[in-house]
């Protein structure tokens, strides 16, 4: 259906012959469902594991079309297998599988050669700097002339690939990196596509497990994207901890000596009561480990040293810990040691209060 809606689109407003060729004037972005919709959603599936709510948001964002196709095929339903399993067999894999041609007639074949060759590369290393992507692409096709022409249409016509700099970055830095924007394209390049291949020639169980690992990876980068939404939609309702001036960034820099790289998930700022965050984003509790800690604190001081750092002098500065769940003994642990741990419950809990706009 989405597909086809965008083909006929195309057809209607950018085929050369059609009347109404270059009379584009606006723009209408439809968005989601926000997570406080969403944590409903699950809460009314049965599904009460926030790892499998960061897996289901990392396929399917906020769409509703696909949280309809899961409740008709039982995918909710808990069982022995993972959410990641589930998703994949119900909906890819089985006999009924409703999603196994979506993305292949939604824009991939639209755009074809080299534009999906792009977004190949780019699922399997996001985010990542255009000197890596141009790299990687020229190694695969031979040829990197056309890589900014492909690039720029992959960011400003089609709105699949998103622009992200650090924080404080001046426009049209040179420090940006590219990311897929939409999860169930960058899921179904970077995890799901090789599934399906795998089972035209391998048993299902090892086809399985070729697409929950690459699953687990590509929920990586994803969980950061949804703490920064997350954050931003606490934000504007009033809930959570922490209140913004302006959107959420992480920071990151070029440096020549790798040893001098700094890189830091998330720096949320409040003006107004003179806050600062700063957030290292982790898939599993269990990651946050004392060499990830050390890390952290060290890229932390070391951007705090810069020129950029140094305007939050004499701020209240917080080093925060999301996963998508903190058992309770791992919470305490952290918190002693100094940290603010928050994961998807306490999310789910703030945009449920009462009287949340």
């Amino acid at each position: 259906m989405l597909g086809s809606i965008h083909t006929e689109m195309t057809a209607l407003l950018e085929d050369r012959g059609s009347p109404l060729y270059a009379r584009v004037t606006d723009r209408l972005n439809l968005d989601h469902w926000d997570f406080a919709t969403l944590f409903q959603v699950f809460a009314d599936q049965g599904l009460d594991s926030p790892r499998d709510w960061l897996t289901f948001w990392s396929v399917f964002s906020g769409v509703p079309k696909f949280y309809g196709d899961c409740a008709y095929q039982g995918t909710f339903a808990a069982d022995d297998h993972s959410a990641a399993d589930r998703i994949i067999d119900t909906l890819f894999l089985s006999a009924r599988a409703p999603l196994v041609e979506e993305a292949g007639t939604w824009f991939l074949r639209e755009l074809r050669g080299a534009g999906v060759s792009l977004l190949r590369l780019l699922a399997r290393q996001q985010p990542c700097a255009q000197q890596q992507l141009s790299a990687a692409y020229a190694e695969s096709l031979g040829d990197s002339r056309s890589f900014a022409t492909y690039l720029a249409t992959l960011v400003d016509r089609y709105r699949l690939v998103e622009r992200l700099s650090p924080v404080f970055a001046q426009a049209g830095s040179r420090q940006a990196r590219y990311q897929i924007g939409d999860n169930f394209l960058a899921a179904w390049l970077a995890a799901i596509e090789p599934a399906v291949q795998a089972a035209r020639v391998q048993p299902l169980a090892q086809a399985l497990k070729i697409g929950a690992v690459r699953l687990e990876n590509h929920e990586g980068p994803t969980f950061e994207r949804m703490v920064r939404k997350l954050m931003a939609e606490a934000s504007r309702r009033g809930a959570g901890d922490f209140p913004l001036t302006d959107m959420v960034h992480g920071y990151w820099n070029r440096p020549r000596d790798a040893a001098r790289l700094v890189e830091i998930d998330i720096v949320a700022v409040n003006e107004d009561d003179r806050r600062v965050r700063f957030g290292s984003c982790k898939r599993a509790a269990a990651r946050h480990t004392p060499a990830a800690l050390t890390t952290f604190g060290q890229h932390v001081d070391d951007f705090l040293a810069t020129a950029i750092g140094r305007r939050f002098k004499g701020w209240q500065a917080e080093r925060v810990l999301y996963a998508p769940d903190f058992p309770v003994a791992e919470r305490q642990a952290l918190q002693t040691r100094g940290y603010v741990c928050v994961d998807l419950n306490d999310y789910q809990r703030w945009l449920a209060a009462p009287g949340t706009n």
